[in-house]
């Protein structure tokens, strides 16, 4: 099969704040089983770890409970897992070039670029992440903190001038992601983003249609040097050398074919540093190929809103459609080049 510039990017698992793992249970599961075979390495240590099949799961949820940390936990993997098998078979029928992430979508890049088996993930990594899914888990619960995406696409000045606004009068915010020139996510108190807001709309009037309404937030990527054991036992996992390109936000692309010195240390970095999509999304273009989003389709706009999929100049596609489009070959580089 010939090469194309495929990649694929995993995005946060939103399974719990979803309701649901995927958009069609049914028509997903259906062409997951005709690949029984492939999968059931992974399906085995799911069902034995946790008691189920990783199919059940998806077709009649019993973890999605918001309220409960540890069926949230196991949600999310169970989400990554879901992720991990589509990719599976996606990637049997062409030959993917790169893999990226947002949050714990890294996870999912690691492991199926070869770097860290998704089991060892599971035991050495995400149990290791306690401490920071529970202070996430908390901030979420007792409703601390809110967070909004302030964004002006008729601005290109916009990013650089609310930065140092927030620099110089809202210290308490920080910004979660930058995606500059036009747009970031930003997270603090309710009165303290109210007024930031408040400031933003006065000075670029066309923000207040563009930027999104203020949500509740946890406090994921906000202050990831408070979780300096956590990156220690990430260390500890045994790291191999990556089968494809893995982009990242904080350590550019980890080539394939090269072993990576402290996987562990950037794993951390993926997982838990402030977001830059705007770094990720400036390495994608480089590839020039069609890009597979897993993740809902409310996530997949979140990932690149302000940037937009013109910014990345090739065809996205939701990974459950790319999955049931056996007969309809994914476009290559050359073909993408022609458009």
């Amino acid at each position: 099969m010939p090469m194309t510039c495929l990649g694929y990017f995993f995005n946060y698992a939103s399974c719990v704040e979803e309701g649901r793992y995927c958009q069609s249970p049914h028509t997903t599961l259906r062409e997951l089983h005709a690949h029984a075979d492939l999968l059931q390495p992974l399906n085995r240590w799911y069902k034995e770890t946790f008691g189920r099949s990783v199919f059940e799961e998806v077709a009649k949820p019993r973890l999605l409970d918001p309220l409960d940390l540890p069926s949230v936990r196991t949600a999310r993997v169970t989400q990554l897992v879901l992720f991990l098998c589509a990719a599976m078979v996606l990637r049997q029928r062409s030959a993917p070039t790169h893999t990226a992430g947002y949050s714990l979508g890294y996870g999912a890049a690691f492991a199926l670029s070869g770097v860290l088996p998704f089991p060892a993930f599971v035991h050495d990594v995400f149990s290791a992440n306690y401490p920071y899914a529970n202070d996430n888990h908390t901030a979420l619960q007792e409703d601390r903190l809110r967070s909004c995406i302030l964004y002006d696409p008729t601005e290109p000045a916009f990013g650089v001038t609310v930065a140092n606004a927030i620099r110089r009068h809202f210290p308490e915010v920080v910004v979660k992601d930058d995606r500059p020139p036009y747009c970031m996510q930003v997270v603090a108190a309710e009165t303290v983003l109210d007024a930031l807001r408040a400031w933003v709309f006065r000075s670029f009037p066309a923000s207040a249609s563009h930027s999104t309404r203020m949500i509740r937030s946890d406090a994921a990527h906000l202050y990831p040097d408070r979780y300096q054991a956590v990156k220690a036992a990430f260390r500890q996992a045994a790291y191999g050398v990556p089968g494809l390109d893995i982009v990242t936000h904080q350590h550019g692309v980890l080539g394939q074919g090269r072993f990576l010195e402290d996987g562990g240390g950037v794993l951390f970095d993926a997982i838990q540093a402030p977001l830059s999509m705007r770094r990720v999304v400036d390495v994608l273009v480089a590839y020039r190929g069609p890009l597979i989003m897993f993740g809902s389709a409310r996530t997949a706009d979140f990932v690149f809103f302000g940037l937009g999929n013109k910014a990345l100049n090739r065809p996205v596609i939701d990974w459950e459609q790319a999955l049931l489009l056996r007969d309809a070959p994914i476009v290559t580089a050359s073909q993408a080049d022609r458009r």
